[in-house]
């Protein structure tokens, strides 16, 4: 069986549930099949989410969790720490995705957002 890659917009329908047919399309994908998140889509899913949808951080967050953790999801190995870290600090998304894939690369993070620096030297 392939591996699907949903785009943002998959993910948007089944969170926003505003168009039902469309809903149905994202759930058969999201819920029934094998998928793969990219770090990309994510990042697109939690703007989009809580910039257009004004949903809180934690309603993002948590079921973007459970997604990478069920069987049928698959993503890089550092995507389900950056999303817990986005949780627990007051980081943008992207600047933890960033982290977090330097973390796992062994790469040294270069930045002059302090906040950030600190976060990567604890």
């Amino acid at each position: 069986m392939p591996i699907n890659l949903p785009d943002t917009n998959i993910f948007i329908r089944f969170f926003a549930q505003d168009n039902k047919l469309q809903y149905k399309t994202a759930c058969e994908i999201l819920l029934e099949q094998k998928c793969y998140i990219s770090d990309l889509v994510c990042a697109e899913v939690v703007y989009v989410l809580e910039n257009h949808y004004s949903l809180s951080k934690i309603d993002v967050i948590d079921p973007i969790i459970e997604f990478i953790k069920s069987k049928n999801f698959s993503c890089n190995p550092y995507l389900l720490g950056s999303l817990v870290l986005y949780k627990r600090t007051n980081v943008s998304f992207y600047d933890c995705l960033i982290l977090e894939q330097a973390k796992f690369n062994s790469f040294e993070l270069q930045t002059f957002d302090k906040k950030l620096l600190k976060i990567y030297q604890s």
